[in-house]
């Protein structure tokens, strides 16, 4: 990803009320490192006339112009307003499509109860649908984020995903960044482990630890210096009680990693960590990380396997 490529257009979701402020201030905040066009969406939910449908756009129209008034970015004074009727998670995705867009940028929904887990939130449906990065903001999230968690699982797509998370945030140009790799060990893993290089369980810690290691040191040439960190048990719960204790900021992740059922599982996990991290999500699709990918790395992931 190169200046002036990957995300020269940002779209933002906006409720038009107080507690969206933030996340509107926030995708002023990264437009103006990026030097990208900001378009503002909000949508109008429910079925209503036609003539009712015109009042309501009208007048969220208004409200939509008083945000950007009342946030007062620089960015915002030459945004794209816009209006739309239908579920929010359609027109977000629809609208980040129709105008190539290299980030979206949403609240964290505060939906609950038991439809909301089954069906999903608006972030959740976004990260399931977009076809660009998607950062879930919590608080106010200012393209500064020092602390940054980077979940792998060591598969092909989770590589580009790591790769793809590091040159955002360095093409963002963050100061003083941290990053750490995150590499969870479930007991199916821990069993896979020990079987396959013939070792005792106590050892398969040592044994993925070298194996992100090596990952590290094909990865972060010519990035930020990375640290590595091996958790073992649940994935979803162990990279949410890492982010927790180490007092993260930020943390990217893509949404599919190993394949089969495991690549199911880690769609799972990402939504999990969506809906109860305690910062401020960047999600990495699998059409951009492929993107990002490069054929000499993929090589050199085949050659290695």
């Amino acid at each position: 990803m190169t200046r002036g490529s990957g995300l020269d257009r940002i779209v933002v979701g906006t409720t038009l009320g107080a507690p969206s402020d933030p996340v509107v201030a926030s995708a002023a905040v990264l437009a103006r490192l990026a030097g990208a066009r900001l378009t503002l969406v909000h949508a109008l939910s429910g079925d209503v006339s036609e003539e009712v449908g015109r009042a309501e756009a009208a007048k969220a129209m208004v409200n939509l112009k008083r945000q950007t008034e009342r946030i007062g970015a620089a960015p915002l004074l030459e945004a794209d307003l816009r209006v739309e009727a239908g579920p929010a998670h359609r027109e977000l995705v629809e609208i980040a499509d129709e105008i190539g867009a290299g980030l979206l940028v949403l609240g964290a929904s505060e939906e609950h109860g038991p439809l909301s887990r089954i069906l999903g939130s608006t972030a959740d449906r976004v990260v399931r649908k977009a076809t660009c990065p998607v950062l879930v903001n919590r608080g106010r999230f200012e393209g500064a984020a020092r602390k940054v968690l980077l979940p792998v699982d060591l598969s092909p797509l989770s590589e580009d995903a790591f790769a793809c998370g590091l040159d955002i945030l360095t093409w963002l140009g963050a100061d003083g960044l941290e990053p750490r790799a995150l590499m969870v060990l479930s007991s199916l893993l821990e069993k896979t482990y020990s079987f396959r290089y013939e070792v005792k369980l106590d050892q398969v810690p040592l044994v993925a630890r070298a194996e992100l290691d090596e990952f590290l040191d094909r990865h972060v040439e010519g990035r930020p210096e990375v640290d590595g960190q091996v958790r073992m048990g649940e994935v979803a719960e162990g990279i949410i009680e890492e982010l927790k204790e180490w007092g993260a900021d930020l943390v990217v992740m893509g949404t599919h990693g190993r394949g089969g059922f495991e690549r199911f599982l880690i769609g799972s996990v990402t939504s999990r960590v969506v809906r109860d991290s305690s910062c401020s999500v960047l999600v990495i699709p699998p059409e951009v990380a492929l993107r990002a990918g490069h054929g000499e790395a993929h090589q050199t992931r085949s050659e290695l396997r």
